[in-house]
């Protein structure tokens, strides 16, 4: 009985790879790091292999890292999700020009291909952030600080936004995928809010990109 199921099983994923179209298809960085959404257990295509891995967690969750180039699909009871894996040639940075005293907002950072497609990254793929001068890092309420969600929270100035010391100076916002660096500049502003008076803004560096 046991080995019919399993004989019925793998002929069942078979021919999901030839007859399934895909339910979700990504294009993702090397590095690409994620939940595959499914309601149970999923199969790599073979050729997929040294592409990505699939683990299950202990949860049940069902998890993909895009580790080399190449196309790859993954049959899961929901259906085919499909990847295309690129290698990343630069990052990106999403950082406010400017911010005011005490002010805590989410950066995020962006992948790009040589022709310049936007490559997802995942919710838990392996970014090195930091941030100096006049912003601090701040992951409070983090699940994996300082990873938060595809993002990096940073806070300008001291946490209760009473720092006016700091109106008017600059901060750096940093962050490294798979060799690749982009950093931004953040100007901190006096607070309004706590009658301090308002700084003019000052547009933020552009991101710089290693290995170009």
């Amino acid at each position: 009985m046991r080995r019919r199921f399993q004989i019925v099983l793998v002929a069942s994923v078979a021919a999901s790879w030839g007859c399934s179209s895909a339910v979700d298809s990504k294009i993702v960085a090397v590095g690409y790091s994620d939940e595959i959404v499914s309601s149970g257990p999923c199969t790599l295509e073979p050729s997929g292999a040294e592409a990505m891995k699939i683990e299950t967690w202990s949860d049940g969750t069902v998890h993909g890292e895009a580790k080399r180039p190449g196309s790859v699909r993954v049959a899961c009871p929901d259906g085919i999700h499909a990847f295309d894996i690129r290698e990343p040639t630069s990052v990106v940075l999403e950082v406010p020009p400017s911010l005011p005293t005490g002010a805590r907002v989410r950066v995020t950072i962006r992948a790009k291909a040589a022709d310049g497609t936007d490559l997802e990254i995942g919710r838990y793929a392996d970014v090195a952030w930091t941030a100096s001068g006049a912003v601090t890092a701040d992951s409070h309420g983090c699940e994996f600080p300082p990873w938060c969600d595809s993002g990096f929270f940073i806070r300008a100035g001291r946490g209760d936004g009473s720092d006016p010391e700091a109106a008017g100076t600059l901060g750096v916002v940093e962050a490294a995928f798979q060799n690749r660096r982009a950093n931004e500049e953040v100007k901190v502003e006096q607070n309004d809010e706590l009658g301090l008076g308002a700084v003019p803004a000052r547009r933020a560096v552009g991101g710089t990109s290693g290995d170009e």
